[in-house]
């Protein structure tokens, strides 16, 4: 008999100890269920908000312990339709100002280079202080001839330049030398130039023909008129890239004559100088 109460007792206790595991177990289980399943009487379908609620909740997150009133949650609902339909209507205007946008390619054309012309007002940008350096100053019965300090001044020496002389501080007209020395002649009565690929043209005046020894030498040195011929070979020959010269003769034989870069810039800085100190031709 006491071995039936000894089991029966021991059963007793085995439910007892089990029924509180099971309601422990069943206590954290439900602290992880979600909300709307631990309270009773609510649904457990997603729980869609309505903008009064939305409002509600916004202001609950700001700390506030305000409730709104169903008027004022009405308001800010309508506030925030309103701010969002403006920000439509802009993002609307900026994608139709993109669609209408004139995407397509514009060619931009250089124009075309114009020969070079004489200009009477022309503004020389070089100050004239870094130019006279360059240049020495010959006096002759009162007049100052202003020449380049390396050109040649020989007959003998080949080469082509320009120089000018001033009367009571007055540049008066530009002039342009030629010495051609070789030993064969050539005889050339007119000049034609090829400046930045435009054609220029001049006849010189007062030629001289000389021999010395098995080389011939033929010169001159004029004082450039002011007709529109001399005046524009003047400034093409005071601003250009490249140029050279045909010595044309009547003989059929002809001579070109290529300018170096040391030549083009003795050109220039003659030419900027001469009207800096008012050279006008």
């Amino acid at each position: 008999m006491k071995k039936i109460f000894l089991l029966f007792s021991l059963a007793v206790m085995s439910l007892a100890f089990c029924a509180q595991a099971v309601a422990f177990n069943s206590h954290d289980d439900e602290d992880q269920l979600d909300e709307n399943i631990r309270k009773p009487g609510m649904s457990v379908r997603k729980h869609y908000v309505t903008p009064e609620e939305a409002a509600f909740a916004a202001e609950n997150k700001k700390g506030k312990k305000k409730v709104l009133t169903k008027e004022e949650a009405e308001r800010y609902a309508a506030e925030q339709k309103a701010l969002k339909e403006r920000e439509d209507s802009i993002r609307k205007a900026e994608i139709e100002a993109l669609l209408s946008a004139d995407y397509s390619l514009v060619q931009y054309v250089e124009p075309d280079p114009e020969p070079y012309e004489w200009e009477d007002e022309e503004e020389i940008l070089t100050p004239i202080d870094s130019l006279k350096p360059y240049f020495k100053v010959e006096v002759n019965d009162g007049d100052s001839i202003y020449i380049h300090k390396d050109i040649n001044t020989s007959f003998k020496v080949n080469d082509f330049y320009m120089y000018f002389i001033c009367k009571n501080g007055v540049p008066g007209p530009m002039r342009f030398v030629a010495h051609y020395y070789a030993d064969d002649s050539v005889e050339f009565e007119r000049l034609r130039f090829s400046i930045d690929n435009f054609t220029y043209k001049y006849t010189p005046t007062n030629l001289q023909r000389s021999r010395d020894g098995k080389f011939f030498a033929e010169n001159f040195d004029n004082e450039m008129n002011t007709s529109d011929e001399a005046r524009d070979l003047m400034a093409a020959l005071g601003h250009c890239y490249y140029a050279n010269m045909l010595l044309v003769s009547d003989t059929g034989v002809s001579h070109r004559i290529f300018f170096t870069p040391e030549q083009l810039n003795r050109f220039k800085q003659t030419y900027e100088l001469y009207r800096l100190m008012g050279g006008n031709m």
